[in-house]
């Protein structure tokens, strides 16, 4: 998996597996693979698009297993992007979806508010 993901143009779904993998590291414990895999993802993102996961999931993925690997910035680039995006979309959502888009998706409202504080900060 990892040697595909080094050419130009990775799968989706290695694309995918690597943020997975990035999470999944971060939430064993294992800093410094959580890193290597959520900078991997992360790179490779701006070429191919993951495979089922939207891109605001992607990104929260991302971050948080950067943040649990130690790679603030990684971990900061993708959750401002990710928080662009929502503000992005939010311009083309009917208002009385608007609460539910950014509260009911867990991935959304994680974004949200983490973007919140990163700006409080």
């Amino acid at each position: 998996m990892l040697a595909e993901a080094r050419s130009e143009a990775a799968p989706p779904a290695v694309v995918h597996a690597l943020a997975r993998a990035a999470f999944a590291h971060g939430q064993l414990g294992d800093a410094p693979h959580a890193a290597a895999l959520a900078r991997q993802a992360w790179a490779l993102v701006t070429s191919t698009p993951p495979m089922d996961l939207s891109y605001p999931s992607f990104c929260g993925l991302v971050h948080q297993a950067a943040r649990l690997g130690g790679d603030e910035a990684t971990a900061v680039a993708a959750l401002r992007s990710a928080a662009q995006w929502l503000e992005h979309a939010l311009l083309h959502v009917p208002e009385p979806f608007v609460r539910s888009f950014c509260e009911l998706s867990p991935d959304h409202r994680h974004i949200l508010a983490a973007a919140g504080s990163l700006q409080a900060g």
